[in-house]
């Protein structure tokens, strides 16, 4: 009986010491700055391509500032000059939620590959093959996305990147649970013009779409409203300058099955 005791004694000891050094082992992870670099180093070395973060600053736990982003692979490139990302808390004890308190981008720069021609395809009839269903594992709320400045540029070869667009403001708030992605707020200012979309799309066969969506280029501007699924979308245009003028319609998918 001693001696079961004794082992009791010193199981109970090995159990409280894990659970001591994954406390520590959390707490520095999740509430220092050097667990906030050591876990962006390892993203670094899993992540597909090559990704390269020049500083890091803050924590998991209060939000962290990653400066000089940089991720490549093959042609394709992405550069952030600054960002900043701040999860709820909550995240880390729900492992089925994953909610971005604020996801801030500034000066990005993103260059596509170059097209390659190709000898021009023969005229085919549009169509749209079944979608199979998407469904997100786990739910993503994104309470404020904000980009300020975003340059898209195709590359060239043996010369600069040429610039295709150039976004001055976007913003975006919604978010993704099981197969249906909620837009609450979609906002992108550029030098064409402005663009608001609200609405939702569910990822299954038929792709329920109900969205609205309001614009402006130069001195022109009106409303976009599409509703339905492939069977037949309701489309209904509000022209409101230069003119005033309604359009509507009913588009139809063609399918492959």
């Amino acid at each position: 009986l001693l001696r079961r005791t004794l082992w009791i004694r010193r199981f109970a000891s090995v159990v409280l010491a894990l659970l001591v050094s994954f406390v520590v082992g959390m707490g520095w992870l999740l509430g220092s700055a050097s667990g906030a670099r050591f876990v962006i180093k390892q993203a670094t070395q899993f992540a597909p391509g090559e990704l390269n973060v020049s500083d890091v600053d803050g924590t998991l736990l209060r939000g962290l500032d990653l400066r000089a982003v940089r991720w490549q692979q093959d042609d394709f490139s992405v550069s952030v000059d600054a960002a900043r990302i701040v999860v709820a808390p909550g995240v880390l004890l729900n492992v089925r939620r994953l909610q971005i308190r604020e996801l801030l981008l500034r000066d990005v720069q993103i260059v596509v590959p170059e097209r390659v021609p190709q000898d021009p395809a023969p005229a085919l009839t549009w169509s749209l093959p079944a979608l199979p269903d998407v469904a997100s594992p786990i739910r993503i709320i994104v309470d404020r996305f904000e980009l300020e400045r975003a340059v898209f540029s195709q590359q060239r070869e043996n010369d600069a990147p040429a610039q295709l667009a150039r976004v001055e403001r976007a913003s975006f708030q919604g978010e993704w649970v099981d197969d249906e992605i909620e837009v609450q707020r979609l906002d992108i200012e550029s030098e064409q013009g402005s663009l608001s979309l609200v609405g939702n799309v569910t990822l299954t066969p038929l792709l329920p779409i109900m969205v609205s969506v309001d614009w402006a280029i130069d001195s022109a501007a009106g409303t976009l409203v599409v509703s339905g699924n492939r069977r037949g979308y309701q489309v209904d245009h509000d022209l409101a300058k230069p003119v005033i003028a309604d359009s509507s319609g009913i588009v139809v998918a063609l399918t492959d099955d």
